[in-house]
């Protein structure tokens, strides 16, 4: 069985919300790499998302009713390649 490689990285997670939609955005940064931003429809859609690959993240999120753009969660952590993968971020090509 193989090891995953570990990313040190910023995870910050944003809703944004207008009259029109509402959707969060999940976006990591890291020293060494860039990653395409993953989108969810909804706070239900990210949580679970969030819950299956970063258990201990979950309890973290937070959701507002109020338009505009918000961080829902910001934090520096060590991602291994399947929970990047289950996050749905893709590391951007240089």
């Amino acid at each position: 069985m193989g090891t995953s490689n570990r990313h040190s990285l910023r995870l910050v997670i944003q809703q944004i919300r207008s009259p029109q939609a509402s959707f969060y955005r999940l976006v990591a940064y890291g020293d060494q790499r860039a990653y395409r931003p993953a989108e969810f429809e909804s706070f239900d859609q990210l949580s679970r998302t969030v819950h299956a690959a970063v258990p201990a993240l979950n309890g973290n999120l937070v959701r507002t009713q109020t338009a505009g753009t918000f961080i829902v969660f910001s934090g520096e952590m060590e991602l291994d390649d399947t929970q990047l993968s289950h996050l749905g971020l893709t590391c951007q090509e240089s």
